[in-house]
């Protein structure tokens, strides 16, 4: 006979899965990512090594790209949404606006820019990245907004658009001829793609503003600043949690060569297509719960739910990874590349590093809803620093298994910092 609080977890995560609700986001978001799995070796097939490499580069520097626009805003919205309900999250939803489109023309003006003075040739791409980077992030920032008013099927559906939405296409249009795919067609898609999602995510936060009652937006210099002041940490936080992901990608096209960067951003499109499952079906939970304006006050409420939630996230990449390690074999025998197939070591690596950053990520949603945004920043500041430092000493030796072990390790480093700040302040 299990215990009460063994039965206690799984009823908790029956209920997860059969909730209605649930289990439409978990569909659209494992169409996504079944989407993302097969484009991915598709993209391996039709493609040359060199230019499958450059497009992991792309995929990096726009999904950094993404980040560095958002500059963390969403954190002081959730706040206030967190302290103040709806109604305190409105003023700064306009406020961030401004901001996003403040930020959208100067990337438009810089690409523009880039494209008067190199070839129309170059230009094109990076005009192509900026559309594309744009695209992107306000897709995001109107996904976050849906998933603060609970509108977690529009969110998801968003998000299929603007994924599936252009993946299927591309695929079909090749298969339908002797139509030969490249970069250049790969990103004009996912271009088109993004705009259409944008039409649908504009609809989306049009129906959620007409609830939300949005105050006129007024411009005020110091209450910019003051926003600012409050960012910062935020900012510390993002920059150092998030270089790595794109660090990683750099130094092997730096240290090692177009080949290795490739295989390497091939296994790791599956960690993060497992990352992002694990996003939708268990942090998309614990961060309204968490966040709760009534458990953010009690010690004891988050770490009841941080118990519960480490559980059930063990369990969660337990079955994924199993299942990963089944259908990966599968994966490489359609990309008919035996340049990417025997790589066991690497995707156990990456699978690794992948499973304990989400674990040190659940954590620190628990530092952040006790407010400890000091030790949110320390830990972070030296994760990146022992992240850069692996790179520098490893990828140079052992190239795309040295990325992964820098990943890896650096993960489990990040981990036990967090670990130690909750058990510290929950005791």
């Amino acid at each position: 006979m299990l215990s009460g609080e063994k039965n206690r977890y799984i009823f908790i995560w029956s209920a997860m899965l059969i909730d209605q609700k649930s289990l439409i986001v978990a569909g659209l978001r494992a169409a996504v990512l079944i989407a993302k799995f097969f484009f991915t070796v598709f993209l391996a097939r039709v493609l040359t090594i060199e230019e499958f490499g450059l497009w992991v580069l792309v995929v990096a520097g726009i999904g950094y790209g993404v980040f560095l626009i958002g500059a963390e805003i969403y954190n002081i919205t959730l706040r206030n949404y967190v302290n103040n309900g709806t109604s305190g999250a409105t003023g700064g939803l306009s406020k961030q606006w401004f901001f996003f489109v403040a930020i959208y023309l100067t990337v438009l003006l810089t690409a523009l820019g880039l494209e008067l003075s190199q070839s129309s040739s170059f230009s094109w791409f990076i005009l192509t990245c900026a559309l594309i980077l744009i695209f992107e992030h306000s897709t995001q920032e109107i996904h976050r907004i849906a998933i603060y008013c609970n509108s977690q099927i529009h969110a998801n559906m968003l998000l299929f658009i603007k994924s599936v939405g252009w993946m299927l296409p591309t695929v079909s249009y090749t298969f339908s001829g002797s139509n030969p795919v490249s970069l250049s067609l790969v990103l004009q898609a996912w271009l088109y793609g993004g705009a259409v999602a944008l039409i649908y995510g504009v609809y989306v936060y049009w129906n959620m503003a007409k609830s939300l009652r949005f105050p006129r937006m007024s411009i005020n210099l110091k209450k910019i600043t003051d926003y600012v002041k409050i960012l910062i940490p935020f900012w510390v936080l993002a920059l150092a949690i998030r270089t790595p992901l794109i660090l990683d990608r750099y130094f092997l096209e730096l240290f090692a060569d177009r080949e290795q960067l490739s295989i390497y951003g091939y296994y790791m499109s599956f960690g993060n297509g497992v990352q992002a499952m694990f996003d939708a079906l268990v942090l998309s939970k614990l961060i309204p719960e968490l966040l709760n304006n009534n458990v953010a006050k009690s010690i004891f409420c988050v770490r009841r739910l941080l118990k519960k939630y480490i559980s059930l996230s063990l369990g969660f990449w337990i079955v994924s990874l199993s299942g990963l390690y089944f259908i990966i074999p599968f994966f490489n025998d359609l990309t008919n590349k035996s340049a990417l197939g025997n790589y066991d070591n690497l995707l156990l690596l990456i699978s690794f590093g992948q499973m304990t950053f989400s674990l040190a990520v659940l954590i620190q949603y628990g530092l952040y809803a006790l407010r400890r945004d000091q030790d949110l920043t320390n830990g972070a500041v030296m994760y990146l620093t022992v992240n850069i430092a692996l790179f520098i000493l490893l990828i140079p030796i052992y190239g795309n298994i040295g990325a992964a072990l820098s990943m890896s390790f650096s993960a489990l480093i990040l981990l036990s910092i967090r670990a130690f700040q909750i058990i510290r302040i929950l005791r």
